[in-house]
């Protein structure tokens, strides 16, 4: 698992850990310090040790100086597999397009699979769209985690091109692939996507409810219309879901967090209801079903004015919390500023 997939791990797990400082960068010297210590790394890339070359490829990432872009290119034919995983590193971060066409030949050649990985990752992070036929090669790779990098880095970059493979990723068996497909069709937002994600919200099967509700927060990100009768339909049924984790693996997580940070009350609380929404009994399911209609009203609200009319139509409904939901999701649509256009100036008509 890559440093991002850990993170992204994490964030899901107890969203409250997302605050968690995970890297450190310095990028808070002056002018002359920087350019002293950008040279003093250039040329330590070329150092007899591999472990100081591997220190000068990630600390140039952190200097978040481009100059550095040539020097790390060079080290991406390093013989030593850390020192190549540094430097794509870095450059992913730094983020220049100079960078993608070495770093697709490190994604395809690479004899390190970790190494293969990171540079996938940098191409998503670079963000350049000529990276996206040589990412669509690897949608089938075999290792699970290639796949989910690879439609991560996809839905990064954003070409509707992908749109095709990312919607087939969400009926890979794994649910890491799953849950990047979502995101990245989230990201991308194109309209082809929307019924992809409500049949996969649909299915019978019972979803991670995490997962789920990704899925629909993509559908509010994408914020077409054509997405509202699906959405009031989970806001009046939830779908069945399970936890993500079980209570167990929750406690000992936070147990190790605390050990070295102290809680903020948001935190603690955010702890107790990942808690809840990790038990099996009626409770926990009663909560997952809570946190999957505020999502659903969360998405509607986005998707905004073409959402009011099915919406009120819940005001009168029996469950009190999908009522209370609806007024709600109405109340901040009405209130929602609408978006300001540029007054368009027509020509003056002539009269002859």
């Amino acid at each position: 698992m890559t440093r991002r997939q850990t993170f992204i791990l994490i964030t899901i797990m107890v969203p409250a850990f997302a605050a968690i400082p995970v890297f450190s960068s310095d990028r808070s010297q002056g002018g002359g310090q920087r350019l002293e210590r950008l040279e003093r790394l250039i040329r330590q890339l070329n150092h007899a040790s591999p472990e100081k070359r591997r220190e000068a490829a990630e600390q140039l990432g952190d200097l978040d100086d481009k100059r550095a872009v040539p020097a790390l290119i060079e080290a991406l034919k390093d013989p030593i597999a850390k020192v190549r995983k540094g430097a794509v590193w870095s450059l992913g971060d730094l983020g220049d397009p100079r960078a993608v066409d070495a770093i697709i030949v490190m994604m395809k050649t690479d004899s390190d699979k970790v190494g293969r990985e990171f540079a996938t990752e940098a191409l998503g992070q670079i963000g350049d769209k000529r990276a996206t036929p040589e990412l669509l090669k690897l949608v089938g790779a075999k290792d699970s985690f290639m796949r989910a990098t690879v439609i991560e880095a996809l839905g990064e970059i954003g070409s509707p091109q992908a749109v095709p493979a990312v919607i087939a990723a969400l009926k890979d068996k794994e649910y890491k692939v799953q849950w990047m497909a979502i995101r990245s069709l989230g990201s991308i937002r194109n309209k082809k996507a929307v019924e992809p994600l409500l049949q996969y919200v649909r299915e019978p099967k019972a979803r991670h409810c995490n997962v789920l509700q990704e899925a629909i927060g993509a559908l509010g990100a994408i914020g077409h219309r054509s997405a509202v009768e699906g959405l009031t339909h989970i806001l009046k049924n939830p779908p069945v879901t399970k936890p993500m984790f079980d209570v167990a693996f929750i406690e000992r997580s936070w147990s190790e967090y605390i050990k070295e940070n102290k809680p903020t009350p948001e935190q603690i609380k955010r702890y107790e209801r990942e808690k809840l929404l990790s038990s099996p009994g009626q409770d926990g399911d009663r909560a997952r079903a809570t946190e999957v209609r505020q999502a659903a009203g969360a998405a509607l609200r986005q998707i905004g004015a073409p959402a009011l009319r099915r919406l009120s139509e819940f005001l009168k409904h029996a469950d009190p919390e999908v009522r209370t939901i609806a007024a709600a999701t109405i109340k901040s649509i009405r209130s929602a500023k609408p978006p300001t256009t540029k007054p368009t100036t027509r020509p003056a008509t002539v009269k002859g």
